[in-house]
């Protein structure tokens, strides 16, 4: 069985965030820090081999952030070919050793601790070709685990579809995990999305 202990954690951070105009969403701030620290935060205090942040649009200002060690930050040279892209270069970049990747993105900060967990827990049962997906009320959400052996299949990844061929190529190998958890669906892609993360909170409080 697959050890999550060793997997590689792959946070995808290298858009350029068009469609929030002239903020950086992964920069914006949310519970009082840059949304990507909000994301990396329920991984960083998990045991994983390494945990790798793909970087390209406003690098320099990315690792601003993530003083302080933890991550391993690589840069993606064709960032703006999307998503497909990043999650190549990450792979890519991985350890041989890895017993899987988790592939993460850096605009989807309010996935909770447990999630994080129900995705290891189900993974460290999975065989080894296994992928494991959260569910939200029937939705599938992310991250999304890979078992090692989809890494040459992760890596010639391109575009900007992500690794939705890789998940319909084998239906038959994915588990859904359900979570109680909105999060796993839930990212930042404008202004709009932004705010309705701050009104949410305030609701809250």
């Amino acid at each position: 069985m697959p050890d999550p202990n060793q997997m590689s954690v792959i946070m995808l951070a290298a858009g350029a965030s068009t469609r929030m105009g002239p903020v950086n969403k992964l920069l914006a701030p949310w519970r009082g820090r840059p949304v990507l620290t909000a994301a990396l935060a329920p991984l960083l205090t998990r045991r994983w081999r390494e945990v790798i942040v793909v970087v390209g649009h406003e690098a320099e200002r990315i690792a601003a952030v993530l003083t302080g060690g933890g991550p391993r930050l690589v840069r993606n040279p064709n960032y703006e070919r999307g998503l497909g892209a990043s999650i190549a270069c990450g792979v890519g970049a991985a350890s041989p050793e890895a017993s899987g990747f988790l592939i993460a993105l850096a605009d989807m900060p309010a996935i909770s601790d447990e999630s994080a967990d129900q995705l290891r827990q189900t993974f460290a049962r999975a065989g080894t070709d296994a992928i494991v997906a959260p569910v939200y009320k029937g939705r599938r959400g992310h991250p999304v685990l890979f078992a090692a052996d989809y890494r040459a299949e992760l890596i010639a990844l391109d575009g900007d579809v992500g690794a939705r061929s890789v998940l319909r190529a084998h239906p038959s190998s994915v588990t859904e995990t359900p979570v109680d958890d909105p999060g796993v669906l839930r990212d930042i892609d404008t202004p709009e999305d932004w705010r309705r993360f701050q009104d949410e909170d305030a609701r809250r409080i």
